[in-house]
């Protein structure tokens, strides 16, 4: 297992973290999933359900991105935010000002709270159902989008979130569970969710299809070469 692992997609790098990103060296461009601010986690204190926020760890997560990859652009797919409560706008709002020369692309999901014209107002460019640029073509749910009218053509490989892939792996040669993970096919690649809870699709890998499971902080590679037949770096 390694911290970073290179796929090749139309001839073209892309660099997967453990962090659940992919950074586009060709476009200095970060990208991501499901962001999801404002989520928290259901925690049960005797007969009491607390709701803990994640947002500050996920910006911070990040923030350590961007900085590390010196991105000049950042592009999320889909839900952006989930809530408005834990005062979402006012942090975003703080945070953006340390990012203020990076141009953020969002090609909008369902799951957002906020009035667009907010968005604006923090020079994040909204894109509806599609982004194509170069050899891909960004999308929020691919399934959705096949199914919409009067929607702009795909010209690229598509990028797809929503549906927070995961596979069923054995974790430290014992226990088995379900790690989030990158998931590319001859039609697509999905990508983990960034933050957030909730239903995740269970990767059913087939031949000549490529995962990469995040555990333990790292990622690793599996391609199915053949029936019952994997291949792991």
């Amino acid at each position: 297992m390694q911290d970073y692992l290179y796929h090749i997609v139309q001839d073209t790098p892309l660099l997967l973290t453990p962090e659940k990103t992919i950074f586009w060296e060709g476009a200095n461009t970060l990208i991501i999933s499901d962001l999801h601010l404002g989520r928290s986690k259901k925690i049960k204190a005797g007969d009491i359900l607390i709701h803990d926020s994640d947002y500050e760890l996920e910006l911070q997560r990040l923030m350590h991105q961007l900085y590390f990859f010196k991105a000049d652009r950042l592009i999320i797919l889909g839900d952006f935010t989930y809530s408005i409560i834990n005062n979402i706008p006012q942090e975003f709002k703080n945070w953006r000002k340390n990012f203020s020369g990076i141009q953020m692309v969002w090609v909008k999901g369902k799951e957002d709270f906020i009035e667009e014209a907010w968005y604006r107002e923090h020079q994040v460019d909204i894109c509806y159902h599609l982004f194509n640029e170069g050899p891909f073509s960004f999308v929020h749910n691919l399934e959705k989008y096949k199914k919409q009218n009067d929607v702009p053509a795909m010209t690229g490989y598509p990028l797809s979130g929503h549906l927070r892939p995961v596979i069923s792996r054995k974790v430290d040669g014992v226990q088995k569970a379900d790690l989030p993970c990158f998931y590319f096919t001859a039609e697509q690649g999905l990508l983990p969710a960034f933050s957030g809870y909730g239903k995740r699709y269970k990767v059913k890998q087939q031949t000549g299809e490529d995962v990469y499971a995040v555990i333990n902080n790292s990622l690793q590679h599996i391609r199915k070469l053949g029936r019952k037949k994997r291949s792991v770096v």
